[in-house]
């Protein structure tokens, strides 16, 4: 299978013929004009056939980042370079919540914050003290357990 890298620079992402194909299909059905470009509202429609629901204004601001010409409109290669570090935001949220379960034999959603203290100044790269206390901060709960899923969320809410 062949594999195609992206134009754009920021996007370090390698896509398959099969999902360059399957992002051509979703922009030009989506189209309708067949203007070459999509309207903030045909995204959105793109966005939720991809199972990607988005707020009024994280799609605003995911909008304004791919239309780099400031048109008010993005054409196939901005909304593949899109689509395609979404993709990659995706991947990284599944790789990092592995991560955490692996350290949740039980499922339960939560660890005890020792045992992710020990765990993140003593396993492959070492947090410091106070970037350890920076994540406490904003992930601990009141009964000294971190939810990751929350933390996870979090973390790429703005991504």
């Amino acid at each position: 299978m062949a594999r195609r890298r992206l134009a754009r620079e920021e996007s370090s992402v390698v896509l398959a013929d099969d999902q360059v194909a399957e992002l051509k299909e979703a922009f030009e059905l989506f189209d309708k004009d067949r203007t070459g470009v999509l309207t903030k509202a045909s995204l959105k429609n793109v966005l939720k056939q991809f199972g990607v629901f988005v707020t009024a204004e994280a799609l605003d601001e995911m909008f304004d980042e791919a239309d780099t010409t400031k048109t008010g409109s993005i054409g196939f290669p901005e909304f593949m370079s899109l689509m395609s570090r979404r993709m990659k935001q995706s991947s990284n949220e599944e790789i990092l919540l592995h991560a955490f379960k692996t350290f949740d034999p039980n499922s339960t959603g939560y660890i005890p914050s020792k045992e992710i203290s020990r765990i993140l100044t003593s396993l492959g790269d070492k947090l410091n003290e106070s970037e350890l206390a920076e994540f406490l901060n904003v992930s601990e709960n009141e009964k000294g357990e971190v939810h990751y899923q929350l933390f996870i969320n979090m973390l790429f809410a703005k991504k």
